[in-house]
């Protein structure tokens, strides 16, 4: 069985992530979630790039909650909260961002 790296995968799980059967966008945002801290710049750039997209955002939230270290969970919490929270079509790009940041500062 052939293994995709994280350069090749991610970008397609990411597109998967928006499809319109449910079962689809979860598959994808687990399997997302195996490739740990390599998922979490491409996933925050496409929160902070992409059109709104309800379907995206709740996928990205399954990816992202829980992620397993307690330093890259509080970078996190205000990315999940604003995915889950009014306005997100305003407040996820700028958490993103800022979520971003400080995984740079923290490398």
């Amino acid at each position: 069985m052939k293994r995709f790296s994280p350069e090749e995968a991610i970008p397609y799980l990411l597109e998967l992530m928006k499809d319109d059967a449910l079962s689809v966008r979860w598959a994808a945002a687990t399997t997302l979630r195996h490739f740990g801290r390599d998922m979490l710049e491409p996933l925050l750039r496409a929160l902070e790039t992409k059109p709104a997209d309800i379907r995206f955002y709740e996928s990205a939230h399954h990816a992202l909650v829980r992620f397993g270290d307690p330093a890259i969970e509080s970078i996190l919490a205000p990315v999940l909260d604003a995915l889950s929270g009014p306005g997100a079509a305003t407040a996820v790009p700028a958490a993103a961002v800022e979520a971003l940041e400080k995984l740079e500062a923290a490398a």
